[in-house]
């Protein structure tokens, strides 16, 4: 089957109508950068492979809603698709495409209708759209209020979730303490990032197992228990 790939997307709510061709070539090229260097990130930590970025430019989508219809999603007593659920059906429709025959890892960022408005209840998320070890496509949505912001950790959050959009889970599912671990799919602040900095994380025995698994995405990476776990912990 051909090579899943991430594709950036920037998701513009439908009513956010400050938003100029020139906040645009911004955003993108703020998104790619962060892209690049997480797919960095991913190189240095297997050595041996890397995810690939899809060779097109950012996709820019306006979305079919108002930010308000998005947000409501969000609310505890909504009843119907999520907000992660709603934007991926229309990126999936928008390219004549569905969650079984897709070879893109969405990693969307969504603007709302006011600039830098923050607080709203968006949030990181990732998954894949096929279950793991996956065998296709995925999503991940992040919020540009959050890219724009220095202090914010974007860029751990782009390798926290398109690691699970690839199939890794947070590390309290193995035993770990959620928030005093180095993986980068824990939520310790110690692996936080600024700005453009490399991540700090790194993956435990489980993630480079579970990555190994996943071929379409990472086809030359191969699990060594020598290297990749040392400790000789159980990961199946």
């Amino acid at each position: 089957k051909p090579r899943i790939e991430v594709l950036p997307v920037l998701f513009i709510a439908r009513d956010a109508t400050w938003v100029t061709e020139a906040d645009i070539d911004l955003f993108a090229h703020l998104l790619i950068r962060h892209v690049e260097l997480a797919q960095r990130y991913y190189k240095a930590q297997l050595l041996t492979d890397t995810f690939r970025i899809a060779d097109e430019p950012v996709f820019v989508y306006r979305g079919q809603r108002n930010d308000a219809d998005y947000l409501a999603a969000l609310k505890p007593d909504y009843r119907g698709p999520g907000e992660a659920q709603i934007i991926a059906r229309e990126l999936l429709q928008a390219r004549g495409e569905d969650r079984y025959t897709t070879n893109t890892v969405f990693l969307t960022v969504y603007v709302r209708a006011r600039p830098r408005e923050e607080g709203g209840g968006f949030h990181g998320g990732g998954r894949t759209f096929n279950g793991a070890p996956n065998t296709g496509g995925g999503s991940v949505e992040l919020e540009l209020d959050w890219m724009l912001n220095l202090s914010s950790g974007f860029q751990q959050a782009v390798n926290h979730e398109l690691g699970h959009a690839f199939g890794l889970l947070h590390p309290d599912v193995y035993g770990y303490d959620l928030k005093d671990n180095a993986s980068i799919m824990s939520y310790d602040p110690k692996i936080g990032t600024s700005g453009f900095e490399m991540a700090r994380g790194r993956f435990n025995p489980e993630d480079f197992y579970a990555l190994a698994l996943n071929r379409r995405v990472f086809p030359d990476f191969r699990y060594d228990p020598a290297l990749h776990n040392p400790g000789r912990k159980s990961v199946r």
